[in-house]
């Protein structure tokens, strides 16, 4: 009888802050409830009272598991309510009166459970409801009288934007980006170098195409020299050989190959000087050197690109 009677007093008290009175366990349920379960609700209905609904849940959770009575899913509910969590309460009150269709607290759980909906219901109205926009009050003219305002049909004038006076506290500070060194003219030196390399870079390349295939034409005509006897008399283990003809060609071959070789070289190097100018450039309104973007091309058909810098 002594268990029994600590059982209700224990279960009576999760009435703290004017929540719905716990239904009580009908005396069958009470007498047969595990020891372990009683326990844990015991701690959970102890830890309500105190206002740690967290704690209290757990508490009850472990009694749930060991005793499936549907008196602490309502338990449950209570504490998810107590800490706002209006979803989760309303999901255990429907679980507790599937559980118990014939509660004693039915109707009062019911209310709860409608005034919970409501409550959720005028929470996502208000987020959807669009803001509201107060007209100013109308103007005022020296002698006291309204002035003349814009007919109702016609948009107001766009009034332009306020300029800041000063930076607001809550503005976190923001230092400008470093710009290109310039002259007292504006001139950015940066990308004059860079458009000096990459001008180099072509005359490099141009000269380089150019002597490789006069070199290729060399060397042709010094395999396919032919002698006044008729004979391919030009060797390219003795390049004399044949007489002053062979030696010249041989002599306008290796010239052609080597300024072939230096306007490969030099075209690559004044390349690859451009484009560290070029994407190491931070530019005035962005953080990197490189601006590339693609969009549709002319007349929405196929894809368009370009940089800048």
């Amino acid at each position: 009888m002594p268990n029994r009677r600590s059982t209700l007093i224990a279960l009576c008290a999760c009435l703290a802050a004017g929540a719905v009175s716990l239904a009580h366990p009908r005396a069958a349920q009470a007498q047969t409830m595990k020891r372990g379960a009683k326990t844990y609700f015991e701690k959970g209905a102890n830890e309500y009272n105190l206002g740690h609904f967290a704690e209290a849940i757990t508490q009850f959770e472990k009694a749930y598991s060991i005793d499936p009575a549907p008196i602490l899913l309502f338990n449950i509910g209570q504490c998810h309510r107590q800490t706002g969590n209006k979803e989760r309460a309303l999901f255990f009150y429907r679980r507790y009166l599937e559980q118990d269709p014939k509660a004693e607290n039915r109707a009062e759980v019911e209310k709860r459970m409608a005034e919970l909906e409501r409550s959720m219901k005028e929470e996502q109205d208000l987020q959807h409801r669009p803001p509201t926009n107060l007209a100013p009050p109308p103007a005022q003219t020296e002698g006291g009288g309204p002035a003349e305002t814009t007919p109702a049909t016609e948009p107001p004038p766009a009034s332009p934007a306020p300029v800041a006076t000063s930076t607001p506290a809550s503005v976190p500070m923001v230092s400008a980006a470093p710009q290109p060194a310039t002259d007292a003219g504006g001139t950015n030196y940066r990308h004059v170098a860079m458009w000096s390399a990459v001008g180099l870079a072509g005359a490099g390349l141009v000269l380089g195409v150019v002597e490789h295939i006069a070199w290729r034409g060399k060397v042709s005509d010094f395999d396919s020299h032919v002698g006044p006897a008729g004979v391919k008399n030009c060797g390219a283990d003795d390049p004399n050989r044949g007489g002053p003809g062979c030696s010249d060609l041989y002599d306008s071959a290796g010239t052609a190959r080597s300024l072939a070789i230096t306007g490969y070289v030099v075209g690559a190097l004044a390349g690859a000087g451009a484009a560290v100018l070029f994407f190491t450039d931070p530019g005035p309104e962005r953080k990197s050197g490189v601006a590339f973007r693609c969009g549709p091309g002319p007349g929405s058909a196929g894809l368009a690109c370009g940089g800048s810098f």
